[in-house]
């Protein structure tokens, strides 16, 4: 049911200005005193609302905001460590990678021998291939190194909140 003086009794509810014929109204109507019961909460809550909140109460979140701060700062500190660190780390694996093409023809001999059918004879082997093939394992140490330091330097396994 609605009733049609609602408005008029919120009104005067709202001003607190009543004249005779409006509170017997409001006196007699079940609908308009609901109105009014839920427009005082609704009041009483807006009012509670607009009060300053216990900053205790916000303790956690701010917490985690102050945290991720300074994970951003030193995120932004550490950029030019990690630019140099990959930098240094690609200059050294284009030399080891020249240094391993360049003795291409020697690791190709000495592989040759390991995986001949007869026996391996380390007298036969060119003293000159096994700077060839420390240069082949830096590239592959060196590989391994540079995975393991994006995976550790980058967050792309560890998720926040």
């Amino acid at each position: 049911m609605i009733c049609k003086n609602k408005d008029v009794v919120l009104e005067a509810v709202k001003t607190g200005k009543w004249d005779n014929e409006i509170r017997s109204h409001f006196e007699s109507c079940a609908i308009c005193q609901e109105e009014a019961k839920v427009w005082s909460w609704l009041k009483s809550f807006a009012r509670e609302t607009e009060k300053e909140a216990n900053p205790a109460a916000y303790g956690l979140i701010w917490l985690k905001a102050q945290f991720r701060e300074k994970q951003e700062a030193q995120r932004k500190a550490l950029r030019p460590l990690v630019i140099f660190q990959i930098a240094a780390g690609a200059l050294l694996g284009l030399v080891l990678l020249f240094l391993t093409f360049e003795n291409w023809p020697l690791i190709q001999g000495l592989a040759i021998q390991l995986l001949a059918d007869g026996p391996f004879d380390t007298t036969k082997v060119e003293p000159a291939a096994f700077p060839a093939v420390v240069s082949l394992m830096s590239v592959l140490f060196l590989m391994l190194f540079l995975v393991l330091t994006f995976l550790l330097t980058s967050n792309s396994f560890v998720w926040e909140d």
